[in-house]
């Protein structure tokens, strides 16, 4: 139910301003970006020629496989906030819970240039949870610096 209802949110909310698909280069670029913003490692990428297979993110081997279908920057980024709220669902949140709506709505403020309150405005409406993204490393080693 709550993959179902972020799937439906991102149809409506996010997916409209995503125009184009990505060719595989820029797939691995965007990847690449994502990955440094979230202070996250570059997972593989891996492209699969199929039209009804799913885009999914692979903690275990941290990798992200990639339909050719999947080649907009919404299901790039959206796999991409998997790995990157690893860590929640590794302490039990769920796979598409508040933390990975926070990193999601992040990427896509920060990739495909959407209005961050907006979008958690939105899923707030919806009945979506929205948690806090997780900070990469070297914004939190400066959290208790006094300047």
């Amino acid at each position: 139910m709550t993959a179902q209802r972020v799937y439906d949110w991102e149809r409506n909310y996010v997916e409209p301003h995503d125009v184009g698909f990505l060719s595989r280069e820029d797939t691995r670029t965007l990847v690449t970006a994502g990955a440094s913003f979230l202070g996250i490692p570059m997972p593989t990428v891996r492209f699969v020629k199929a039209s009804t297979a799913p885009c999914r993110a692979n903690p275990a081997d941290w990798s992200i496989t990639i339909c050719d279908w999947g080649r907009g920057r919404t299901t790039i980024l959206h796999e991409l906030a998997h790995l990157g709220s690893v860590r929640a669902v590794m302490a039990g949140e769920d796979a598409h819970g508040p933390t990975f709506v926070a990193t999601a709505i992040h990427l896509y403020a920060r990739f495909i240039g959407l209005d961050a309150a907006a979008l958690t405005a939105a899923a707030l409406r919806v009945g979506i949870e929205v948690g806090v993204p997780p900070r990469p490393p070297s914004e939190r080693r400066f959290m208790d610096v006094d300047f």
